[in-house]
């Protein structure tokens, strides 16, 4: 504690608690203004602009949480408004200025859901509930194939033999020839030598080529 003493030499301690005194009432008094401001402003902002609520439901008439509300206007001096449905459905968009503004609901999986002209009045709360039912599924089949080739310039017949089918049927002592009997128009010949035996369209097997 600062002392100040007189010429007698005794303290003078009356002047020093009185000036702290007048110290801690004036800051005592500075606190008190600086806490009142916030409340005056907000205040103001209430007097002077509206609200929007309502209530997001399902088309079975179920509360939707987690809708996406969005607010836009040419008197809402900014892009935007936004604010998220809560686990009842219900929404609020405060402190808006009064004017005419556009609404939108979005949620994943239902239909966008929008609506114009909507106004706001000065100290009134404009009620808007929406009702969004499921969008729909657009399904698209695409059907690619592949036209067979012809062959337009040659006269002769020819048939492939698949190797799937090679290795699924058995044959009489591994002869590749037998699998020609496979294509359409060939049946066996009894009466040509073996090896030559397959007779196509009725042609003689000595007239068929073979390519392995």
């Amino acid at each position: 504690m600062r002392r100040i003493f007189a010429a007698s030499g005794n303290p003078i301690r009356v002047r020093v608690r009185a000036s702290r005194s007048r110290q801690a009432g004036l800051l005592v008094l500075l606190t008190a203004l600086a806490l009142a401001l916030p409340p005056a402003r907000t205040a103001r902002a209430q007097a002077i602009t509206g609200s929007v609520a309502g209530t997001i439901r399902d088309a079975s008439g179920g509360v939707l949480p987690g809708v996406t509300i969005t607010l836009t206007g040419p008197s809402l001096q900014r892009a935007s408004e936004t604010t998220t449905t809560a686990e009842d459905g219900t929404y609020r968009l405060p402190l808006i200025p009064p004017g005419v503004y556009s609404v939108t609901a979005e949620l994943s999986g239902f239909t966008m859901q929008r609506r114009d002209d909507v106004e706001v009045a000065l100290h009134r709360q404009t009620t808007l509930d929406f009702t969004m039912s499921l969008a729909k599924v657009s399904e698209s089949v695409v059907v690619s194939a592949v036209a067979p080739v012809v062959e337009v310039t040659r006269s002769d017949t020819s048939s492939r033999v698949s190797q799937h089918t090679i290795e699924s049927l058995p044959l009489n002592g591994r002869n590749f020839t037998d699998l020609i009997t496979l294509v359409p128009g060939a049946r066996p010949d009894p009466t040509q030598a073996q090896g030559t035996n397959i007779s196509i369209f009725g042609e003689r097997g000595s007239a068929l080529s073979f390519l392995v």
